[in-house]
């Protein structure tokens, strides 16, 4: 997939999942893509367009194994959103769906969660400060 250059248009993949799109697999797939924070991601089944990141939706989409469905992106990080979501939706037995959620929590962290231990208790806290 060749990289996109204007970031904030949308842009629009086909993709056949290998099984339907309820209960375990929906969870797994709005999972992923609410770590796309400043991603908005559109999951459509023409000609209804739904919100990705909602299981109601999703579950009310009612997707079966080998319809065409299509993924919008729209965001700095919409490839790698897209990308995310078709791998997940190509795994048949759910582990590398799991794999992507693991990887991308401890990619997607903001930095400061990452480095900055939490205080051992009040006083060492203030001590730090001051």
């Amino acid at each position: 997939m060749d990289l996109i250059k204007e970031p904030f248009k949308p842009l629009k993949v086909p993709v056949k999942p290998k099984y339907s799109l309820t209960g375990r697999w929906a969870a797994v797939f709005v999972q992923i893509a609410n770590l796309f924070k400043d991603t908005k991601i559109h999951l459509i089944k023409p000609p209804i367009k739904i919100n990705a990141k909602s299981i109601i939706a999703i579950l009310n989409l009612y997707c079966q194994a080998g319809e065409t469905l299509f993924i919008e992106a729209q965001g700095q990080r919409r490839n790698l959103a897209i990308v995310s979501l078709i791998k997940a939706l190509s795994d048949p037995t759910g582990e590398t769906a799991k794999n992507i959620l693991h990887n991308l929590k401890n990619t997607l962290k903001p930095a400061s969660q990452k480095s900055t231990p939490l205080p051992l208790n009040l006083g060492n806290w203030l001590e730090m400060r001051g």
